[in-house]
């Protein structure tokens, strides 16, 4: 079983480190391979080149190795200070770059039954409300 690691802490002797190692130990006694990453230390660069929808390759091979282990990961641990309230931005950046179409997540196919164009209309409100109440959906849009 593969436990990935992610620590996302610039300072090498934070509590982000110390909790990243214990637990990294505690993993390797009970068997699992862990795969940990100090996103710091590997100078892993956050910034997204394309938009979410071109996000399915990287030029990178950092990026492309933190993919494949993400896609084979049992377990996923991150360790990372709270800053103003938020991760720092190299996490946000991981994320942004890793967590992508194809590794983490998928669409489900679309099965769109067409009942007629959509279209929206000046009708008042109430008239839209009684075709919805009385037919179960709006009037004249796909439904699924």
């Amino acid at each position: 079983m593969l436990a990935l690691i992610i620590l996302a802490n610039p300072s090498p002797t934070s509590l982000s480190h110390a909790m990243a190692s214990a637990a990294e130990q505690v993993l390797v006694n009970r068997g699992y391979e862990c795969a940990l990453h100090d996103l710091c230390a590997e100078h892993f660069d956050p910034v997204q080149p394309t938009g979410e929808d071109g996000n399915t390759t990287s030029s990178s091979l950092l990026v492309e190795q933190h993919c494949s282990e993400l896609a084979r990961a049992d377990l996923i641990l991150v360790f990372h200070p709270n800053w103003w309230g938020q991760p720092p931005a190299v996490l946000k950046g991981w994320i942004d770059r890793v967590f992508r179409l194809g590794t983490a997540y998928a669409y489900p196919p679309r099965r769109w039954i067409r009942r007629g164009p959509c279209w929206s209309s000046a009708s008042p409100a109430r008239d839209s409300r009684q075709h919805v109440q009385h037919t179960g959906r709006a009037r004249g849009c796909a439904v699924r």
